[in-house]
């Protein structure tokens, strides 16, 4: 069961002028600074919990600023200092969200296909750069300007994620 919390490009302000352009470019464009999952059988016995703070977001103040929970930073700052988080790379995250998933025989969240869908995907190409600038900036004028096709996505229809390089069935609960 995985949840994550997003934030979105910084740069969305040089394109977005309303709050309702902001919040379209954070839905469309969103970059993980918390993601958490439990392991669990059919009877709700928990194998394993864990959450994450993915370093090159949460620490990026500019960044982080632009999501809907950016007041509740300060609470975040007290789980860090407590040890509620693991501190790690967006790329160690996965990793090991990967080894948690090797004895799952499917995975699930709350909003299956934002989170396995959208938010893990950009947030990949994002951080590693595999998504362009110039691709990024267009994606967004075409947000800001009403031309979001991201609700027109076939795959989303599809009952499966990729975790890693396993596909799961994904259901939302």
């Amino acid at each position: 069961m995985l949840d994550c919390e997003t934030c979105t490009v910084q740069e969305r302000n040089d394109y977005a002028y309303s709050q309702d352009e902001k919040n379209r470019i954070g839905i469309a464009l969103p970059v993980i600074y918390d993601l958490a999952w439990l392991v669990v059988d059919r009877n709700g016995k928990v194998y394993e919990e864990k959450s994450i703070i993915i370093r090159e977001t949460f620490f990026n103040e500019d960044m982080f600023n632009t999501g809907y929970y950016a007041n509740k930073r300060h609470i975040y700052m007290k789980g860090i200092q407590n040890g509620d988080f693991e501190i790690m790379t967006f790329n160690e995250a996965l990793a090991t969200l990967e080894e948690s998933c090797q004895n799952v025989d499917f995975v699930c969240a709350y909003n299956c296909n934002f989170d396995f869908k959208k938010a893990i995907p950009f947030t990949r190409r994002y951080l590693n750069g595999t998504d362009t600038q110039k691709r990024i900036h267009n994606l967004m004028d075409d947000i800001a300007k009403g031309r979001d096709n991201a609700n027109k996505r076939p795959d989303w229809l599809d009952p499966m994620a990729l975790v890693g390089d396993t596909v799961f069935p994904l259901f939302d609960i």
